[in-house]
């Protein structure tokens, strides 16, 4: 009782030291964010799928640790990771593959990562030769384009 009353004398107290006067300074516009986790796993997955190297290294890093867990995706993410060719993997992916693929998962996990891994990697090839419709030369009107 005593801690309540306390508490309710310092918001007071603290009430009665603002001044109504005075407006709140404006506060700059922040910019949107997708409304939920699940649109910012989305928004993540998506750019892992365009090859973004950053974005696949964290998508594997949420899929190990976060929500949704989910190991052999994580090791999947992995596998991609390192045979991708990317001039950025080094050592530390080498060992995150051992980290989410070796340590975590049995032999079975292992080959249904793998299998994974595979149509992960295919799937981003095919996103990275799809056709894009891009803006024209002069403003005419859209053209095909190869993406990646």
């Amino acid at each position: 009782m005593k801690n309540t009353i306390l508490a309710m004398a310092a918001l007071a107290a603290l009430a009665a030291c603002s001044s109504p006067e005075s407006p709140a300074a404006p506060q700059p516009a922040a910019e949107p964010k997708p409304t939920s986790s699940m649109g910012q796993f989305d928004a993540l997955e998506q750019a892992a799928l365009d090859g973004d190297y950053q974005a696949q290294r964290n998508l594997a890093y949420t899929l190990g640790t976060g929500i949704p867990y989910n190991p052999i995706l994580a090791c999947a993410w992995r596998i991609v990771i390192v045979e991708s060719g990317d001039p950025q993997v080094d050592q530390s992916d080498l060992g995150n593959k051992t980290f989410d693929c070796e340590r975590k998962l049995d032999a079975d996990g292992l080959a249904a990562a793998e299998a994974q891994a595979k149509q992960i990697s295919e799937l981003i090839v095919i996103r990275e030769n799809r056709p894009m419709q891009v803006e024209a030369p002069g403003g005419e009107g859209t053209v095909e384009a190869k993406g990646n």
